[in-house]
């Protein structure tokens, strides 16, 4: 047995260490891609679950609850962080708040941020 490769075994070997090289590089290149997809998909949807609780809510659908402060809209546009009382005067599709009358739609108020 010759300790020597012939010019063809070479390119053999080198071939085969290429292939495989490129082999792993696609592996690992699909399981980042893989990874990459999944944190899309979580992003996306964390995204529309902050989006669904950051939606206005029209008062003839519901109400918030009482004393609770929240954000407002008046028929005219108006916004402003009000509250409604345990009672609040309700019209076909608006409402009388504290500060706020004909109140049309509202929205939860973000939580405020931690302090450091």
């Amino acid at each position: 047995m010759s300790d020597y490769y012939t010019e063809s075994q070479v390119d053999r070997i080198a071939q085969d260490a290429h292939d495989g090289a490129i082999l792993e590089a696609g592996k690992e290149w699909e399981r980042q891609r893989d990874e990459f997809n999944f944190r899309e998909y979580e992003l996306e949807t964390r995204i529309n679950e902050l989006e669904q609780a950051r939606h206005w809510i029209p008062v003839s659908e519901r109400l918030p609850e009482p004393y609770v402060k929240v954000l407002a809209c008046t028929e005219s546009g108006y916004m402003e962080v009000d509250y409604r009382y345990a009672e609040p005067i309700i019209e076909v599709g608006v409402a009388e708040f504290h500060s706020l009358e004909n109140v049309t739609h509202w929205m939860p108020l973000p939580q405020p941020p931690e302090a450091k």
